[in-house]
């Protein structure tokens, strides 16, 4: 939609416009080094792809793994509840396939719509980050938020 939103959602991850070549760099990155995972989220009724999530920083040992670069676009997309379902099988995956027992992640704090949507599907703010991620020339405080599998075990 602009750089402003693709910074906001993939933070200094990408450059706007964005090129399909960098995804496809990042997606090689990411399998060969086992660091994350990417998923593509495809509807099923419009045949086409909707949005993009990553579960990295998987960490066993401390059983954690985050989140990040959940987009639903293009913005006619938005609004449904498709970043919810996205969010809930990105869960089920970390906590079920992946077997971890927290899943963070990191969200712009004027990211309302964001932020809501996290609650709803379970998460809570652990912590405010102040000026935590320098976006251009700005800095931006985020919200750490944290799902914990108990909680998710329990609303399902």
């Amino acid at each position: 939609d602009s750089e402003e939103l693709c910074l906001q959602w993939t933070g200094n991850a990408f450059s706007w416009p964005l090129q399909e070549i960098e995804l496809y760099e990042h997606l090689k990155l990411q399998v060969e080094s086992g660091a994350g995972r990417l998923y593509r989220v495809w509807h099923v009724a419009k045949r086409n792809v909707v949005g993009h999530i990553e579960i990295n920083q998987i960490n066993k040992a401390n059983g954690t793994a985050s989140i990040c670069r959940a987009l639903i676009g293009p913005a006619a997309d938005r609004g449904q509840g498709l970043g919810t379902l996205m969010i809930e099988k990105a869960c089920d995956i970390a906590f079920g396939e992946i077997g971890v027992d927290h899943v963070l992640l990191k969200v712009l704090i004027f990211n309302l719509l964001a932020v809501g949507g996290y609650k709803y599907a379970g998460f809570r703010i652990e912590r405010t980050m102040e000026q935590d991620v320098k976006i251009g020339e700005r800095f931006w405080s985020t919200y750490l938020m944290r799902l914990d599998r108990e909680k998710w075990s329990a609303e399902k």
